[in-house]
């Protein structure tokens, strides 16, 4: 899966990055994971609270994914390795 935007470059993971994932519908607490919440997928850190399931970015200009009772939650894989886009060399 291709990376589109920055919610995560706090964690080294940048737009245009590619992320490898292991299919899984369960994830555990500080997982990486591809999730849907009602309909729109994203990349983001897994949380299991006591009020919840969050979905927390690695980007301080962004806010978490607060799963409520009546949003549709499906977990699609968890991030196992990040390939990087090409850099440019500075010459």
């Amino acid at each position: 899966v291709y990376i589109r935007g920055d919610s995560l470059v706090d964690a080294g993971i940048e737009d245009g990055d590619i992320a490898v994932f292991r299919i899984a519908e369960v994830a555990r607490e500080g997982d990486l994971v591809f999730a849907c919440v009602n309909g729109l997928c994203t990349l983001k850190i897994y949380r299991d609270t006591p009020a919840g399931i969050i979905l927390d970015p690695a980007n301080k200009n962004y806010q978490a994914i607060e799963v409520g009772p009546d949003d549709n939650l499906s977990i699609r894989g968890i991030l196992m390795n990040i390939i990087r886009k090409p850099r440019r060399q500075i010459k």
